[in-house]
């Protein structure tokens, strides 16, 4: 395997990620802040979710990471606009049916939750703050 491709589980630059350490927790302290929370619905083609938090302005965008917990060439990154008070949509291009790790950030606000669950069109996922 290792002949043949990257291997994506190991870093080639640790520093860099042992920096974004103290950027990392920056996202959960804020996320704390806001008490936030979501229920995110997954379908064949898309994604819809529901924020709950304490903002003054709600994020008008959101993106929705689902990890792969082994190959980074399956990882998804989905942009979620807002469609309604608390109500977000976004596309997703192909069906998934596995394990992810699911983070949910609002790059605006600098905010991030996250969980790790199954991905699979009408399962609902709940993220809650750490």
């Amino acid at each position: 395997l290792a002949f043949n491709g990257k291997d994506s589980l190991v870093s080639d630059s640790y520093y860099k990620e042992g920096d974004s350490y103290t950027e990392n927790e920056t996202l959960v302290k804020n996320a704390r802040a806001y008490d936030v929370s979501s229920e995110v619905t997954f379908s064949d083609d898309g994604v819809e979710l529901t924020l709950k938090g304490e903002f003054a302005v709600e994020p008008h965008s959101l993106q929705l990471q689902l990890i792969h917990p082994t190959l980074e060439d399956r990882d998804l990154v989905i942009f979620m606009q807002r469609i309604g008070p608390s109500q977000y949509a976004g596309v997703m291009e192909d069906t998934l049916n596995d394990k992810r790790h699911i983070w949910l950030a609002s790059l605006e606000q600098q905010w991030r939750i996250k969980t790790t669950d199954f991905v699979r069109p009408g399962k609902v996922v709940v993220i809650n703050t750490p």
